[in-house]
C-alpha cells in the first residue's frame, strides 16, 4: 500500500466503512484518475462477473432544496438534461398545466355557475376556456348567439385598428413572451416534482455539507428491488485542501448475469416494518422493479387506518391512566372533550382546573414595591441567602438589560445562584443545592416541533388550535394516509426542519424529508389565514413559565409581537417566500389591534385574547402532567431535584380567516431586546416575580 493510499482511507474512513475493504483500493485509483467508466461497463459488458469491481457514477446535478428551482431557471442546458434523465415529456408538461387550470373546488366556479345560471361542469369548463377569467366566462354563457356575432364583430374591428397602430404587433409579442415565461415555470415546477424520485440525500458531517444529488444517465436508470444486484453510496471525494468532489459508487452485491436488470435498494436501513417500507416507497412510483413492492389498495387502506388512528381522540384510551396518576389532568381534559364534542360543561371540573393551577391572592401592583421586596428571598432558599445575587449569563440580551442593583454577574458556574443561558442545558444533575436556572428538565418536549406536536396529540387527540402535524420519520404511513384522504383538496404542507422551510404539494418531496439526519415534520399548511391589510401575519407572546410543581405558574406578558410578510397574501406562487414567510415589524400591539378592529368590524381582540389564553392553558397543564420524555413531569422514581426552574418562552401564533387562534410552536429563550427597549425593567420583572404577591391566575395573569 501507497503513503497516498494510507492517506485516502485515513481521511475518508468513515465513508469507506459501507464499502468492502476489498474495493478501497480501486476506488482510490479511480477517484484518482477521474474515471467514471459505469457507463462503459454496464452497457458493454453485460456478460462478464461483476462481483470484484467498483464504479464511479458522475452527477448531472448537486444543489440543495431552497436553490433547485433557481438553478433549474439560470443554468443554461440543465432543464433539458434533467427533464431527459427523468423522461419527462413535453405533453407531460402540457397535461399538468391544464390539471391545474381550474380546481374542482375554485370557488370562482360556484360564482359563475350562480350567475350564469348553469351547472358547476359548465362554468368550469367556462372558466378554462377564458383563462381564469370570470367577467368573459358568465359572458360567454349568457350572451345570445346575435350577441356573441357582433362581439366578434366588434373585437375584430378593434384588432384591425389596433393592427394599423402597430399596437396589435407588440401586445402580440408581450402576450407569446408570457407565455413562453409560464411554460418555463411550468417545466421548471414538473422537473423540481419530479427530482424527489431520482435524488440521493447526501451528508458530509466533517465539512458540514449536505445537499440533493441527482446521478447521470446509468445511474438514473437503476431502479428499486428489495433483493438488489448492486449497492450504491455517496460519496465525497477530498483532494486536499478545501476541494470536495461529489460522487456516487455502485459495486454488486451478487453477480450480475447477461441481461439482468441492474437494481438497488431505495428504502433507508432503519426502515425494517413493511408498512414503513411500502410507505417510503411511494415516493418513487415508476422505479420500482417488482410491482408487488408497489403500494396496493390494500396498503393504502392500511395508511388511511394510520392516518385514522393517529388522530383518533386520546380521551378514551387513557382515561384511567389520568385518572390514577393526574386527576386535575383527568377532569381538565373531561371538561375539554365535553366542550368539543357536546358543549356540555360541569362546574365541578372548573374548579379542579383552578386547583391545579395556583391562584395566587395579591395583585400584579404589588411588583411595583420594589422596597418592600428582597430579590434574595425571591431567588434563593432562605437558607444561603446573600447579600449579592450572583448571575452566570451567555445571553447579552440577560447581561445589557438586568441592572438591579444587588445583581452581579460571575464567570463561574459553580458558585453562580442564577444561570441564564441562551443554549440548551443537559447538566442538570451538576446543579448545586439551591441554584436556579431558566431551562426546564426536558424543556424540548415544548421547543422542539415534532416534540410539541407528539405532546399536543397524545394529550388531546387533533385540536382545532394547532395544525395537522406529523413527524415525518416516526408517523410516515399516517402522513401518506392523510395525504391520499385529502387528494381531491388543497393538499399544501409546510415541510419545517430546523432550517429552509417550504411548502410542497407533492407526496414525493414530503417522503424524502425522511432521508434527512434531523427530524422534520410535515404540516398543513393554513391556507385560510386572517389578513392584515391583505398581508399575512402572526404573532409571538412572551410567557413565563415560573414552575410545574406543586402548582403550574405561567404568566403572559401583554404586549405581544407582529410579524408581517412583504406582501400580499396569494396561493399562486409558494416560492415567493415575502408572500409566504413573515418577518419582525415595528408595529405596536396597540395600533395592531385597533387596525384589526377597523378592518373586521365583527372581530373583538378581547375574545380572541381570551382564547389565546385558554390554548396557553392547554399547552402548559399538558406539559406539566405528562412525564417525561413526552412532558416535563419528572418520573415517580426520580428523586425530587436540587435546583429550581423556570423559563421564557417564546409562542408563535396565527389566525384563520375567522379569527381563531392557532399556535404553531414554542421557542426557547426568546431574545427579549425589543420588550426591554419598550419596558426597560422587563428582566427586572421576572427576577422580582414570587408567585405569592404577583400576577393572577395561570395564564389570564399579566405581566407585569
Amino acid at each position: 500500500m501507497s503513503p497516498t493510499f494510507d492517506i485516502f482511507v485515513e481521511v475518508h474512513k468513515y465513508q469507506l466503512v459501507s464499502i468492502p475493504e476489498t474495493l478501497w483500493e480501486p476506488l482510490f485509483m479511480k477517484l484518482s484518475n477521474d474515471l467514471l467508466d459505469a457507463g462503459n461497463v454496464f452497457e458493454l459488458h453485460y456478460g462478464e462477473p461483476l462481483s470484484g469491481d467498483i464504479f464511479l457514477i458522475d452527477h448531472a446535478w448537486t444543489t440543495k432544496p431552497e436553490l433547485a428551482r433557481t438553478e433549474l431557471a439560470s443554468v443554461p442546458g440543465l432543464l433539458d438534461r434533467l427533464e431527459n434523465l427523468m423522461d419527462i415529456t413535453e405533453a407531460e408538461v402540457e397535461e399538468e398545466e391544464g390539471e391545474e387550470a381550474v380546481e374542482e373546488d375554485d370557488p370562482n366556479v360556484d360564482m359563475v355557475a350562480q350567475q350564469a345560471k348553469v351547472g358547476r361542469k359548465e362554468a368550469r369548463q367556462a372558466l378554462m376556456t377564458e383563462n381564469h377569467d370570470i367577467i368573459n366566462a358568465i359572458m360567454r354563457l349568457t350572451m345570445s348567439e346575435e350577441q356573441k356575432g357582433d362581439a366578434e364583430r366588434l373585437h375584430d374591428q378593434v384588432m384591425g385598428q389596433l393592427e394599423a397602430s402597430g399596437q396589435a404587433e407588440a401586445k402580440a409579442e408581450k402576450e407569446a413572451k408570457e407565455k413562453e415565461e409560464a411554460k418555463k415555470k411550468a417545466r421548471i415546477n414538473r422537473a423540481f416534482d419530479t427530482m424527489w424520485k431520482f435524488n440521493q440525500t447526501y451528508q458530509f458531517s466533517v465539512l458540514g455539507q449536505e445537499g440533493e444529488a441527482q446521478m447521470e444517465s446509468v445511474g438514473s436508470a437503476i431502479v428499486h428491488s428489495s433483493s438488489p444486484n448492486v449497492s450504491c453510496v455517496p460519496f465525497i471525494f477530498s483532494r486536499g485542501g478545501a476541494e470536495t468532489l461529489p460522487y456516487s459508487v455502485v459495486f454488486p452485491v451478487r453477480e450480475i448475469a447477461h441481461g439482468d436488470l441492474v437494481t438497488r435498494d431505495f428504502v433507508p436501513v432503519a426502515l425494517t416494518q413493511q408498512l414503513e417500507r411500502k410507505a417510503y416507497l411511494s415516493a418513487f412510483e415508476g422505479r420500482i422493479a417488482n410491482e408487488a413492492e408497489e403500494a396496493s389498495e390494500a396498503d393504502v387502506a392500511t395508511f388511511a387506518e394510520e392516518y385514522k388512528v393517529c388522530h383518533r381522540d386520546m380521551f378514551h384510551d387513557h382515561i384511567s391512566i389520568f385518572e390514577r396518576s393526574c386527576p386535575a389532568l383527568y377532569y381538565h381534559r373531561i371538561r375539554y372533550y365535553n366542550i368539543r364534542h357536546s358543549s356540555i360543561t360541569n362546574e365541578r371540573f372548573v374548579v379542579c382546573i383552578k386547583t391545579f393551577i395556583s391562584t395566587p391572592s395579591h395583585s400584579p401592583s404589588t411588583i411595583s414595591q420594589k422596597s418592600q421586596l428582597s430579590p434574595i428571598a425571591l431567588l434563593k432558599s432562605p437558607v444561603t441567602q446573600r447579600a449579592t445575587l450572583k448571575v452566570y449569563t451567555t445571553a447579552d440580551f440577560v447581561r445589557n438589560n438586568l441592572s438591579l442593583p444587588h445583581i452581579a454577574f460571575t464567570e463561574n458556574q459553580k458558585e453562580t445562584d442564577l444561570l441564564w443561558l441562551s443554549q440548551d442545558f443537559y447538566e442538570f444533575d451538576g446543579l448545586c443545592s439551591g441554584q436556579r436556572i431558566n431551562q426546564f428538565v426536558n424543556e424540548s418536549c415544548l421547543t422542539y416541533k415534532h416534540n410539541f406536536s407528539d405532546l399536543v396529540r397524545q394529550t388531546y387527540g387533533q385540536v382545532p388550535w394547532h395544525p395537522t402535524t406529523y413527524n415525518v420519520v416516526s408517523n410516515l404511513p399516517a402522513l401518506i394516509g392523510n395525504f391520499y384522504q385529502n387528494e381531491e383538496k388543497q393538499n399544501l404542507w409546510i415541510v419545517k426542519p430546523c432550517i429552509n422551510i417550504s411548502i410542497t404539494h407533492t407526496l414525493a418531496q414530503l417522503i424524502r424529508q425522511r432521508d434527512y439526519p434531523n427530524p422534520r415534520i410535515a404540516q398543513r399548511y393554513i391556507v385560510n389565514p386572517c389578513l392584515y391589510q391583505g398581508r399575512k401575519f402572526d404573532l409571538q407572546y412572551i410567557v413565563l413559565l415560573r414552575c410545574i410543581e406543586p402548582t403550574v405558574v405561567v404568566c403572559v406578558y401583554n404586549m405581544f409581537w407582529i410579524r408581517l410578510t412583504n406582501k400580499k397574501f396569494g396561493l399562486d406562487d409558494f416560492e415567493d417566500h415575502e408572500t409566504h414567510f413573515t418577518v419582525m415589524t415595528q408595529l405596536h400591539y396597540k395600533a395592531f389591534i385597533t387596525n384589526m378592529e377597523n378592518e373586521y368590524p365583527n372581530l373583538h381582540w378581547g375574545t380572541v385574547q381570551t382564547q389565546i389564553h385558554k390554548i396557553f392553558k392547554e399547552i402548559f397543564v399538558a406539559a406539566a402532567a405528562q412525564p417525561q420524555p413526552l412532558g416535563l413531569a419528572k418520573l415517580a422514581a426520580a428523586s425530587p431535584p436540587k435546583h429550581d426552574s423556570f423559563a421564557i418562552y417564546g409562542i408563535d401564533v396565527m389566525l384563520t380567516e375567522d379569527f381563531k387562534p392557532i399556535v404553531l410552536g414554542v421557542n426557547s429563550s426568546p431574545d427579549c431586546t425589543r420588550a426591554c427597549q419598550v419596558n426597560k425593567i422587563f428582566y427586572e420583572l421576572v427576577v422580582w416575580f414570587h408567585p405569592t404577591q404577583c400576577y393572577s391566575t395561570c395564564v389570564y395573569g399579566l405581566w407585569p
